[in-house]
């Protein structure tokens, strides 16, 4: 079976798509001032925020196709540039999967990963599809008549209607 649609949709985004998505995704969850790393060129950090307690927090975006996996020397980095920032969490986020040997890494070092499945059920639930908007009111003038342009507004039309 394959991934699911909505990881389709995000593999196909460009690199500074996926980490904007990324960053809009932590910003709806509570996490504030969330900021791209200046300088971050996959040495281990892409986006750093701040958790509900103003904590920082650093994470890494790996937008793959879905057969490459991410390996451990990608959670030793993460975990290398957590310390060098001065953070107390590390999250990677991908479009695929990590290695069994990563997730024993992460686990060892207290990162918390993100996978393509659960990057898509997260996109499911935050996009549920088309939504209808209720139908526009047609704007009414202040006598209370349906508003057929502005031309009448901007002529002084409505006063003399009024009979003012």
């Amino acid at each position: 079976m394959g991934p699911s649609p909505a990881v389709d949709d995000v593999a196909a985004l460009t690199p500074a798509e996926f980490r904007a998505l990324v960053a809009g995704s932590l910003e709806g969850r509570g996490y504030t001032r969330v900021e791209a790393v200046v300088g971050g060129g996959d040495r281990g950090g892409d986006l750093r925020c701040r958790d509900a307690l103003g904590r920082l927090v650093l994470v890494h975006v790996r937008r793959y196709p879905p057969a490459v996996k991410v390996g451990s020397l990608t959670i030793r980095q993460l975990d290398a540039m957590t310390a060098r920032h001065l953070a107390v969490r590390a999250v990677c986020v991908t479009t695929s999967e990590f290695t069994a040997p990563a997730r024993a890494m992460a686990a060892s070092l207290g990162v918390d990963l993100v996978d393509g499945g659960a990057l898509a059920a997260h996109h499911r639930s935050t996009h549920p599809g088309p939504r209808r908007l209720p139908p526009t009111p047609k704007p009414v003038d202040p006598v209370g008549q349906p508003r057929v342009g502005l031309r009448p507004w901007l002529s002084g039309a409505w006063r003399k209607a009024r009979g003012g």
